[in-house]
């Protein structure tokens, strides 16, 4: 099976998402930032970065990178997100 085009994609770390030594520049248009974005483009997987990238940040109830750090390092910031995520699986597991 193909997994390019599929959201196995996203797993492949041979791939443009995987994961690197270190932590790219913040910045939006940085150098990095923009040829990360030119490989998802070549291998048609923008749309999938952008709706991974959306469903992380409101998994995680961020808007955006930035709030990353912050929220690594903010040790009673992510117990309450942890907290908030149980109670949002616990309760989408008693609906289905």
């Amino acid at each position: 099976m193909d997994h390019s085009r599929n959201i196995f994609a996203l797993l492949d770390q041979e791939g443009p998402f995987c994961v690197e030594e270190s932590v790219r520049e913040e910045r939006l248009l940085a150098g990095s930032s923009r040829s990360r974005f030119a490989q998802l483009r070549r291998h048609g997987l923008l749309s999938k970065y952008r709706v991974t990238r959306h469903q992380l940040f409101e998994l995680l109830q961020i808007r955006s990178f930035n709030e990353i750090p912050e929220l690594l390092h903010d040790g009673s910031r992510r117990r309450t997100k942890k907290d908030a995520l149980v109670r949002r699986f616990h309760s989408h597991i008693e609906e289905n």
